[in-house]
Formats: structure tokens, C-alpha cells, sequence
């Protein structure tokens, strides 16, 4: 048996005047910035690349304030 596991990532950008950054996804409507995390790729690298991808925001401070996970069969 062959088990297939994705992990993703989603970030909550806030500036300094308490803006938060969100992106528009066509079915879902506005969303922090999410992607999946490529294989042997660090949760924080892959959180500041697809925030780049997605926004072309460069994180200059980042802080990791919780990490939940969800399992779906």
C-alpha cells in the first residue's frame, strides 16, 4: 500500500499599521496566502516562497505562533 501526504502551509501577514495581507483565490474568495510544501523544503522556507509567489511580498520578520495539522483520509 502506498500512502500519498500533503503537507501545507497558510500565513497571516500583518504590517506595521495592522493591515493584513490577503490573496484572492476564484473559488474560495480572499485568503491568506497557502501552498503546499515541496518535498525535503523547511515549513518556514516554503512559507516565505509561496508568500512571494503569491503576493511578491518578501517576509522581513517572520514568527511561527502555532502550527496545526489535519488529517483527511
Amino acid at each position: 500500500m502506498q500512502y500519498n501526504h500533503h503537507v501545507s502551509v497558510s500565513g497571516l501577514i500583518v504590517n506595521e499599521n495592522d493591515e493584513v495581507l490577503l490573496v484572492k483565490n476564484a473559488f474560495r474568495g480572499w485568503e491568506c496566502p497557502t501552498g503546499f510544501v515541496a518535498e525535503h523544503e523547511s515549513l518556514q522556507n516554503a512559507l516565505e516562497r509561496i508568500i512571494f509567489d503569491e503576493t511578491g511580498v518578501n517576509i522581513t520578520r517572520s514568527e511561527e505562533r502555532r502550527v496545526g495539522k489535519e488529517c483527511r483520509s
